[in-house]
């Protein structure tokens, strides 16, 4: 027969046992947001509906491709977010002058340039790309941007205006992007 317990025992066991409840009911009410106050809750509560108001089909990788696509093609049209025109100069030298722009890069390269007189491009080259114009006007003449892409770990713009070596600008680390105005 096992030893009876006393009343204090008794009264030990049940306070303990009334604790444990109490505290697994807290834990519930916390976890489960069974509070009626108007403070938030440490867990949101649980939601039987899905987000459709941003849903466009496409995966959130989908979406940080497209918004770095769409970044740099924005740099590469406009060579900077600015609206001014770097080219509306019209004081100055206006003779004619031979401008050659090349794009150089260990690998893959993503090029944009353009001209004084209207001329201008984007493309995707391998190690190298060289661009040459014949330009009139005051500087600059050209504005040109690279960027590093693929397996390259840098890429260069170089600017020569009549054989002479005007700028030169190197990125280093792919996805970096250097401009060069001549």
């Amino acid at each position: 027969m096992s030893p009876s317990r006393s009343r204090s025992e008794k009264v030990a066991l049940a306070a303990m046992i009334t604790g444990g409840v109490a505290i697994a009911l807290g834990l519930l009410f916390v976890v489960f947001g069974g509070s009626s106050s108007d403070k938030p809750s440490a867990v949101p509560p649980r939601s039987t509906t899905l987000p459709t108001a941003d849903f466009d089909g496409r995966t959130q990788d989908e979406r940080a491709r497209d918004q770095k696509a769409a970044e740099q093609q924005k740099a590469l049209n406009a060579l900077g977010s600015g609206t001014e025109d770097p080219f509306a100069n019209t004081e100055g030298d206006t003779s004619e002058h031979r401008v050659s722009v090349t794009f150089t890069a260990d690998g893959s390269l993503y090029a944009g340039y353009r001209f004084r007189n209207g001329g201008e491009g984007i493309k995707v080259a391998g190690n190298s790309l060289t661009v040459e114009r014949t330009v009139k006007g005051p500087l600059p003449l050209a504005q040109v941007a690279v960027q590093v892409v693929g397996d390259s770990t840098f890429a260069t713009c170089t600017i020569k205006v009549d054989g002479v070596k005007v700028t030169s600008q190197t990125a280093r680390g792919k996805g970096y992007v250097v401009v060069c105005t001549a």
